[in-house]
């Protein structure tokens, strides 16, 4: 269900792209921090942008020349300086990632069932330091999902339900994060519920054909949804979450933030739809 709020990268300028680079390894290197080396593999581009956007409104995004461990030789790179912001999105990152090999674990079959249930088993320690780091986030992902996979056990066919559950649990994220200004943490969760309806909606579509195939739950399957409907249901959620974020304006980091907004996702939905990719 993750890895699609990405960048247009041809769309960046050099300076942006070194910058949004900058807050992925931060990322990473925060999962490798407080967590494991193991739970780094969990990285993925939604909550690199969670971390991008974050630092924007609570106004932290210095950088320092590191190393990466990885690849020690090469030459330092700019990364974000260690920050809560970065941390909060390190600590979304693995628990959201558990919670999803929970949810594959329940509800795919055969060897995608397999892989979750090995993959849960050996994030669970981790997940188990994500609860001491942050327990409401933990306990707010876990209600939202277990939602989520009521709707989705009923067969529900109203593809509108479950994209909203996550949407809400999305919500709730960003109502957790740290951001000490009431209105601004409400205009950030608004984008989050934004993004996280375009996440699931644009993850059902994808899946559709394996779906019927395994004969798990999709809901654009069960409600016989064509194109038409797809591309209206996703275009308005990512309008969602742009309508959220100009609340959030000026920040830090705007011209990233948009390119990923309305560039990376409107491209990302152009080709999961068939589309042309300009």
């Amino acid at each position: 269900m993750f890895g699609y709020v990405e960048p247009d990268k041809g769309e960046l300028k050099v300076r942006e792209l070194n910058r949004y680079k900058a807050f992925y390894c931060a990322l990473c290197k925060s999962i490798g921090g407080r967590y494991s080396e193991l739970a780094r593999i969990t990285l993925n581009y939604d909550c690199a942008f969670l971390a991008l956007a974050l630092c924007a409104v609570i106004g932290k995004g210095k950088c320092a020349m590191k190393r990466c461990g990885y690849k020690p030789f090469e030459k330092p790179k700019p990364v974000i300086e260690p920050n809560e912001a970065i941390d909060f999105a390190a600590d979304v990152n693995v628990a959201l990632a558990w919670n999803k090999l929970k949810d594959d674990n329940i509800d795919e079959k055969g060897l995608k069932r397999v892989k979750a249930a090995f993959g849960r088993g050996a994030l669970t320690p981790d997940y188990k330091k994500a609860k001491r780091h942050n327990g409401p986030l933990c306990a707010a992902i876990e209600a939202g999902i277990e939602q989520l996979n009521g709707l989705e056990r009923s067969q529900c066919a109203d593809i509108d339900a479950p994209a909203d559950a996550f949407a809400a649990t999305m919500r709730q994220i960003g109502l957790l994060a740290p951001i000490d200004d009431m209105l601004k943490r409400k205009a950030f969760a608004a984008m989050c519920a934004g993004l996280g309806r375009w996440i699931y909606l644009i993850d059902a579509w994808d899946d559709r054909a394996d779906d019927k195939q395994t004969g798990s739950y999709n809901a654009f399957n069960i409600a016989g949804a064509d194109r038409e409907r797809a591309e209206i249901m996703l275009f308005n959620s990512i309008k969602e979450a742009e309508s959220a974020y100009l609340l959030l304006k000026p920040v830090d980091d705007g011209g990233i933030i948009e390119n990923i907004l309305i560039n990376g996702c409107g491209l990302r939905t152009r080709r999961a739809l068939g589309g042309e990719n300009d």
